[in-house]
């Protein structure tokens, strides 16, 4: 642990503070092995650097004579990253591939950089000004974040109600995040027949199967809303009646909702 300062140094509501977080500042430092390695970059963090580094750069800040702030592809790291930035640091670190994991990655990088801060008020005797994370990682954190609310499809019932539940934990409630859950319900209810029992594979086995699933994923888009039943049957190979049975069947599930 780092030294205690002079007795009588901190005040009041530091000292509470300090004896309060005590016990969870010894199991990060213990965990982490020292004070120094809690603020080492992990090998998730180097990667993004190192994938973003080719337009990384280091401009005077206007507001603030003397210091300087740092720009990717010409933007910050609380803005939408440049298409190259995106790209590298989709590329660096494997993407997640369910809620589930975009969801877990978030809560890491927010971990790390609470583990960071707390340690650093305790070694400065005092709450710290900045963040413990690099750049890279709040461009990453934002893009998975997005994943995560919105643009990962919700397969389960249980992967959706994770995104309701990451919604609410992030105060995530606006256009975009309600059309994500609409169209993830759209979709689940696509595979459950109006007794309200998962839907059995039709005659002609998986093949067929993965057709009207390829048709119900189609039919819960706008895109899809908006064509015709032949032009759905001609983009997704299936028969005419093969697209009438599956609208039927989402509309019957819809009227259990």
């Amino acid at each position: 642990m780092p030294p205690e300062p002079p007795t009588g140094t901190l005040s009041e509501a530091e000292t509470a503070w300090r004896a309060r977080h005590r016990p969870e500042i010894e199991a990060i430092i213990r965990r982490h092995g020292s004070v120094a390695r809690v603020f080492e970059k992990t090998a998730e963090e180097k990667a993004l650097f190192d994938a973003v580094l080719p337009w990384h750069e280091t401009i005077p800040d206007r507001d603030n004579p003397g210091a300087f702030s740092e720009r990717w592809e010409g933007r910050s790291a609380f803005r939408e990253p440049g298409p190259k930035v995106r790209e590298a640091l989709c590329n660096a670190v494997r993407l997640p591939r369910t809620i589930d994991d975009a969801i877990s990655e978030v809560r890491r990088w927010i971990r790390l950089n609470h583990e960071r801060s707390i340690v650093a008020r305790w070694r400065d005797h005092g709450a710290p000004e900045w963040d413990f994370i690099t750049g890279p990682v709040h461009m990453r954190a934002g893009i998975v974040r997005e994943m995560a609310a919105r643009t990962l499809p919700a397969t389960t019932l249980a992967e959706l109600t994770a995104r309701v539940r990451f919604h609410l934990e992030h105060d995530l409630q606006g256009t975009l995040e309600t059309e994500a859950i609409l169209r993830d319900l759209h979709a689940l209810q696509a595979t459950v027949r109006p007794t309200g029992k998962a839907a059995k594979t039709p005659r002609g086995g998986g093949k067929n199967s993965a057709k009207r699933d390829s048709v119900a994923r189609l039919l819960a888009t706008p895109e899809g809303r908006a064509m015709t039943t032949r032009q759905i049957a001609e983009r997704t190979g299936v028969s005419v009646s093969t697209v009438q049975a599956v609208k039927r069947e989402q509309e019957q599930s819809a009227l259990m909702v």
